[in-house]
């Protein structure tokens, strides 16, 4: 039997090697306490680093910058870390992109066939329409089209934009009124 303490420290060394392989060597985000400026940090780092990015929003307050001697960086990462102006700071990390492996892509150059709307989409998996069983109708070429509907109201506003405008009768919305 294994014990539980070895695999334990194996899967931490895993996690924290693929922790360090995605960060950006000597590059840090530093998010600032509220009522302190940039340049307290700016001034700190002068000459030693490069600034990325100096962000200042309404919920994001800080600066990004470069070392340019990444092996003193983690020390002087250390104590920018612990000026009264730094309220967090972390190592900037690089975050792979998605795969897009099985994306369809649609060639649009001008003598390419013109792709239908289903030809490219899967089968309808909306849930309200798998419920409903709606997604069986279209499965079968039942879209709706040519179906009329009745609403037994005290009156609608055919006039309004959503019904036509006031458009009454053949080819219109609102093509019989009682």
């Amino acid at each position: 039997m294994v014990r539980p303490t070895l695999i334990t420290g194996l899967v931490a060394a895993a996690y924290s090697a693929v922790a360090v392989a995605n960060k950006v060597p000597g590059a840090y985000i530093v998010e600032l306490e509220v009522g302190h400026d940039h340049a307290a940090v700016l001034d700190n780092i002068n000459g030693e680093a490069s600034t990325r990015m100096v962000l200042d929003y309404k919920l994001f307050r800080g600066l990004s910058f470069q070392f340019h001697n990444i092996q003193a960086a983690e020390k002087r990462s250390k104590e920018i870390a612990a000026m009264p102006a730094v309220k967090q700071m972390w190592p900037v990390r690089v975050v792979p992109r998605q795969s897009i492996d099985g994306a369809l892509v649609v060639d649009t150059t001008q003598d390419s066939k013109v792709v239908k709307r289903n030809d490219i989409l899967p089968k309808d998996t909306f849930a309200p329409h798998m419920m409903t069983q709606v997604d069986r109708l279209r499965a079968k070429g039942i879209t709706g089209k040519g179906v009329k509907v009745a609403l037994v109201d005290s009156g609608i506003d055919f006039t309004h934009p959503a019904l036509g405008n006031g458009c009454f009768g053949k080819g219109c919305l609102v093509s019989i009124w009682y």
